[in-house]
């Protein structure tokens, strides 16, 4: 895993075969981050407690 230090303003871009993503470190305190997406339409952007979420619904219904 690589870990980057960021102050607020500024961002990360990472470089795929569907385009550049760009993440935006916009505000931060103590207990939150607030960060920001620009990416291809092609690239879906999904926060954890939803993506584990729809594995236990699928799990349920196999």
């Amino acid at each position: 895993m690589l870990v980057l230090t960021r102050r607020p303003g500024e961002m990360v871009r990472l470089y795929t075969s569907d385009g550049v993503i760009e993440i935006y470190l916009n505000d931060c305190n103590h207990h939150h981050a607030k960060i920001g997406f620009v990416a291809p339409d092609s690239v879906d952007i999904v926060r954890e407690e939803i993506d584990d979420q729809a594995a236990e619904g699928s799990e349920m219904h196999s």
